[in-house]
């Protein structure tokens, strides 16, 4: 995802604050008042093993759910199940 570096700083506050909001205000308190380390969420996890490796976690997370839904849309899911349990308890 390509962020727009002039705008970020907009951005920024918004995402943040509204996911972790304590996270996020504890680091700001952190940074005016003791100066510590400013962390750049713009920027964060943008190295290329990080994007390779958030997107290999992502498609498989999609294919997972992907294919459960189409299992589940066709009944493939417990139907296999359901008819071997039955045939072991010699219930037709």
């Amino acid at each position: 995802m390509l962020v727009d570096r002039t705008f970020s700083p907009l951005i920024q506050p918004y995402n943040y604050a509204s996911c972790n909001a304590q996270d996020w205000g504890y680091q700001k308190i952190q940074e005016k008042e003791n100066g510590a380390f400013r962390k750049d969420y713009a920027n964060a996890n943008m190295d290329p093993k990080s994007v390779v490796l958030t997107t290999v976690w992502a498609a498989g997370v999609v294919y997972f759910f992907g294919d459960l839904l189409l299992k589940l849309t066709r009944g493939e899911i417990m139907a296999d199940s359901f008819h071997r349990t039955m045939e072991l308890l010699g219930v037709e």
